[in-house]
């Protein structure tokens, strides 16, 4: 469950997004996560060519791409890939996407974030 909402803004000449607030969630398996101030994140990395069907700045999976690339970029020793692929499966459900949209985005990161773990 998110214990905050997301608080982001961008920063000028930046296509980056600035995280303005703590934002937490807690996962019953690996308990919480925080991301904090002025961590910057590209939000849902989407291939232009799929923005017809998900958009990066989606507002169901805003939350959960923001902790997935957190997770991606300072908790590898902590998460393997696969879990934080699924947590972010399990953010973007609880976040309201609808299961077809919340596996579509699962199998993108499973393929597509590879080069980034």
């Amino acid at each position: 469950m998110f214990l905050s909402e997301l608080v982001i803004s961008t920063r000028r000449g930046s296509k980056l997004w600035v995280v303005g607030e703590p934002l937490t969630y807690l996962s019953k398996a690996h308990g919480p996560i925080t991301v904090p101030v002025d961590y910057e994140t590209d939000l849902a990395s989407v291939p232009r060519l799929l923005w017809n069907i998900i958009r990066p700045d989606d507002p169901v999976a805003r939350r959960a791409a923001v902790i997935h690339d957190y997770i991606y970029t300072n908790l590898t020793n902590y998460l393997t890939k696969k879990q934080a692929d699924d947590l972010f499966q399990e953010m973007l459900l609880v976040d309201g996407a609808y299961r077809f949209k919340a596996w579509l985005m699962w199998c993108g990161v499973r393929v597509g974030g590879r080069g980034n773990w």
